[in-house]
């Protein structure tokens, strides 16, 4: 496997998606420009929202989620464009953790604004089974495992400082920070920190009750939503979703928290959220790592 690894390397070098240097498959030089948002807007009209809820009655109508939360903005040439796509057709895993440690980072935030995400059920959204032949994962999956594993263990940021771990295993020497409005967050010897100058000496055991239910499905036989106009992605996802038996007992009464790579129109999301309330869910949070207009 190692001398596999080394000619790969060697015919095949990894670079940079933004920057095209080698070694990486992003740089900490390009890990800087991503801009993680702290203002949501409106799922609907996408006016500002702090907290990502409807502004309305209007806009929440024909809507079953009750927030949504987005990472960082969804453009074309944009890098996170470009993290995506690697890391949902190719597979890059160094990409997978740290998108995993953007909803981190967002659901950290967020959780001391909506008390209910601290007790919520993680449920990603499906894929096709003919999407999964052929990726060979669910890549809204890995991201939930990542944040369950995370968001259950104990972390710690390896410098002496400031700020909570929110680690995952991207290994720098030093530090590279996202933009963010109201805190800084940072690569800090493999961990990802939220630093708000509060002395931490010791390691910061994250207060939820994680739960992940993969219990979702979604029938083959649709068209890719990418592929398709406003009207059209809602009339695709009608009746292509179900919850797996095994899972019906334990959604009743639950806050949820769907994960998903990008949203657009939000109709995968809304249509999964309006299946889950069948079954008696209580609130549904809606997590993304980003979300653009369409055909952007």
């Amino acid at each position: 496997m190692g001398l596999i690894r080394i000619l790969l390397d060697l015919f095949f070098p990894i670079k940079c998606v933004g920057c095209q240097v080698d070694g990486r498959h992003i740089c900490k030089s390009c890990i800087g420009k991503i801009n993680i948002l702290r203002n949501q807007q409106c799922p609907s009209c996408r006016q500002n929202r702090f907290l990502g809820d409807f502004c309305s009655t209007k806009c929440q109508k024909n809507f079953y989620f009750n927030n949504l939360i987005v990472c960082t903005e969804y453009r074309r040439g944009s890098l996170i464009r470009d993290l995506i796509k690697g890391f949902k057709y190719k597979l890059y895993i160094e990409i997978g953790e740290i998108l995993g440690g953007m909803l981190l980072n967002q659901f950290r935030f967020y959780s001391n604004q909506i008390f209910d995400l601290k007790r919520a059920k993680v449920i990603p959204i499906p894929i096709t089974k003919k999407s999964f032949r052929k990726r060979g994962f669910n890549q809204s999956l890995v991201l939930s495992r990542f944040l369950q594993k995370r968001m259950l263990s104990v972390v710690n940021c390896k410098k002496s400082g400031t700020g909570a771990g929110l680690g995952f295993g991207f290994s720098t020497d030093s530090e590279v920070s996202f933009k963010s409005d109201t805190v800084a967050c940072k690569f800090v010897g493999g961990a990802v920190c939220c630093v708000k100058h509060i002395e931490r000496s010791k390691a910061t055991k994250i207060d939820c009750d994680f739960e992940l239910l993969d219990c979702l499905v979604w029938e083959s036989g649709h068209r890719k939503q990418s592929e398709l106009s406003k009207e059209e992605r809602a009339e695709n996802n009608q009746d292509s979703v179900y919850v797996k038996k095994r899972f019906v007992d334990k959604l009743k009464g639950q806050n949820v928290i769907l994960i998903d790579d990008v949203a657009t129109t939000c109709s995968t999301l809304n249509d999964c959220s309006r299946v889950l309330k069948k079954y008696g869910v209580n609130k549904i949070f809606c997590f993304v790592i980003s979300r653009g207009k369409l055909f952007c």
